[in-house]
């Protein structure tokens, strides 16, 4: 029998087809699959793309993905190799994030058009990865909870210990992602530990180790698109020394602190989260364009 945390994402999945999201599959250079959501959009912004984290899947951003076709063109939804519905074949070997990287660079080259990035955790990670190195098929970078800051010994081990799996490690996690945890936490928490327990999951858990994760301070500087990293205050996944991180590295007017807000802002704050991204599209937040 499926879990609740398997069922709660089927329902995701299927909330996302009722709402209009056309899926279709696509692969990356070394033949893993991936899967993208597609709606058209009624707005005058740019495409948008969401990208979730580890562990995640597309219906981590069913609580904004409507509401942000009122204000693009178009908005697509990725559910990263051997997550979501991209799930590993037996014989699949799971990805690595520079594969998940190119996933992303695949899918900016097949719409030609620059894209506006909205990623969490790793996803976030990976858009700003993104908005440096494909920087002409990118119109702006939205980060949130960006995974990919140095980490110390001690930070590496105990995001490890976190994301190690199980019923007690899905428990915890529960907790830690949120300021105030649902009450149904509890009912997700074996499936989710099942989930982080996962061979595509585990595989990245096993990368990680202490120093830099993702784009250095000096390559953040020097991206080129307009950028925003929005932070939760209460992010019980990464150590709040990514906050510092990231808040030192970009330009000034780059960075927020989310009040009472956990690692999910998308799923915690959708509002709050959908007005910073009006706000980003109608003025883009300071970037390095024209320094």
């Amino acid at each position: 029998m499926a879990s609740a945390y398997a069922q709660l994402q089927w329902m995701g999945h299927a909330l996302l087809r009722a709402q209009g999201f056309a899926r279709r599959d696509e692969q990356t250079g070394q033949g893993r699959r991936f899967s993208l959501y597609e709606r058209a959009g009624s707005g005058a912004g740019p495409t948008a793309l969401l990208v979730h984290g580890l562990g995640g899947s597309a219906t981590s951003f069913t609580p904004i993905a409507r509401q942000l076709c009122s204000l693009c063109k178009r908005v697509l939804l990725i559910d990263l190799p051997g997550h979501g519905t991209a799930e590993l074949a037996a014989d699949d070997q799971p990805a690595d994030p520079l594969e998940m990287a190119q996933a992303l660079g695949r899918t900016l080259e097949v719409l030609a058009e620059p894209v506006l990035l909205v990623g969490n955790s790793l996803g976030g990670a990976l858009v700003l990865s993104c908005g440096l190195f494909w920087p002409e098929q990118v119109a702006g970078v939205i980060a949130l909870a960006p995974a990919g800051a140095p980490l110390s010994r001690a930070e590496s081990e105990e995001l490890r210990r976190v994301f190690r799996g199980g019923a007690e490690s899905g428990a915890e996690l529960g907790r830690r992602l949120f300021h105030s945890p649902p009450w149904a936490v509890r009912m997700f928490a074996r499936g989710l530990g099942e989930h982080i327990g996962s061979r595509a999951v585990q595989h990245i858990v096993r990368g990680i180790r202490a120093g830099a994760q993702g784009p250095s301070s000096d390559e953040l500087r020097a991206i080129r698109v307009p950028t925003l990293v929005l932070w939760g205050d209460s992010d019980g996944v990464l150590p709040s020394s990514g906050a510092d991180y990231f808040r030192g590295a970009l330009p000034v007017g780059s960075f927020e602190l989310l009040e009472r807000t956990g690692h999910l802002p998308q799923i915690e704050r959708p509002r709050a989260v959908l007005r910073r991204i009006a706000a980003f599209i109608s003025k883009p937040a300071p970037g390095a364009v024209g320094r």
